[in-house]
């Protein structure tokens, strides 16, 4: 049986709203583990472990009711990890 090796170690900072009536934010950090190296973090590995469903922000405009209520991703590098941050604006 082949073994699954991890190549990064995520962890969950902040998940939902902050008060009521707020957006929905999410933020996490991907770290390598040994023996790789930040490019081994694809952008599509963070999507599929954050279980995505917002845009990219290049793609969301807020003047476009079709994609603001979809919401938002970034994701950056920072202190030898990326930083997905994603937020999807409040609806009633």
């Amino acid at each position: 049986m082949a073994e699954v090796v991890e190549m990064f170690t995520s962890k969950c900072l902040r998940r939902g709203q902050s008060k009521p009536y707020a957006d929905d934010e999410e933020e996490w950090e991907f770290y390598p583990n040994e023996g790789y190296t930040l490019d081994n973090i694809t952008e599509e590995a963070i999507l599929l472990k954050v279980k995505n469903t917002r845009l990219p922000y290049k793609d969301w405009n807020m003047q476009d009711e079709n994609t603001y209520f979809k919401g938002y991703y970034k994701i950056e590098i920072q202190n030898n990890c990326k930083i997905y941050y994603g937020k999807t604006p409040y609806s009633d």
